[in-house]
């Protein structure tokens, strides 16, 4: 996971497994850090004005990351 930080990935979430609704999410962005907990994600919150964030990512969240060249 190492070799892809600063590399552009997609990031599929699962939410809602304790209450058993199994949502999935995705988010794409740069991959900023690969810890022991989980993965920090940097990408523009929206658009037009160009914002932004660090998104973290626990592992047991995280369903598939994604990484095309």
């Amino acid at each position: 996971m190492k070799d892809f930080i600063g590399k552009t990935v997609s990031v599929f979430v699962r939410y809602g497994f304790k209450k058993k609704i199994e949502e999935t999410q995705s988010y794409q962005g740069i991959l900023f850090d690969v810890g022991a907990l989980g993965i920090i994600l940097e990408r523009k919150l929206g658009d037009s004005d160009g914002t932004i964030v660090n998104d973290f990512f626990p592992w047991h969240n995280i369903d598939a990351i994604r990484y095309r060249p």
